[in-house]
């Protein structure tokens, strides 16, 4: 039996569903792709330097949180972009389901990396 958080009604049940990602951790996700972006330094981890001056691995992908461009010490890679999952740390609530006629960062940030991409090719 699980108990609600009110505490005079109970609910019962057979089973628990936990519904919840994982942290991210880009360093040791399974994905091929996102290992070999690593591997060949096209891509690094997110870090934030701590008021003592170490450095925190956020457990995301670094990139530009205006245009979703690569970062590799600090400078994008113009051709290649990250959206969603992976960065989150450094862009929060990417995996919240994006809603429809609101200004959703979900599609923001999609149109952002659109425009890139014209721009780029014109």
């Amino acid at each position: 039996m699980v108990e609600a958080t009110a505490p005079k009604k109970r609910h019962e049940a057979d089973y628990l569903l936990e519904a919840r990602l994982p942290s991210i951790k880009v360093e040791q996700s399974q994905n091929p792709l996102m290992q070999n972006l690593l591997t060949t330094e096209l891509a690094q981890p997110h870090e934030l330097e701590l008021s003592d001056g170490t450095q925190f691995k956020t457990g995301g992908i670094d990139v530009d949180i205006k245009t979703e461009q690569l970062l590799v010490n600090s400078k994008p890679n113009k051709w290649l972009y990250v959206w969603g999952i992976p960065t989150e740390s450094k862009q929060w609530f990417t995996t919240a389901s994006p809603r429809p006629y609101i200004n959703d960062v979900t599609f923001r940030s999609g149109d952002a990396i659109v425009d890139q991409i014209f721009k780029l090719n014109t």
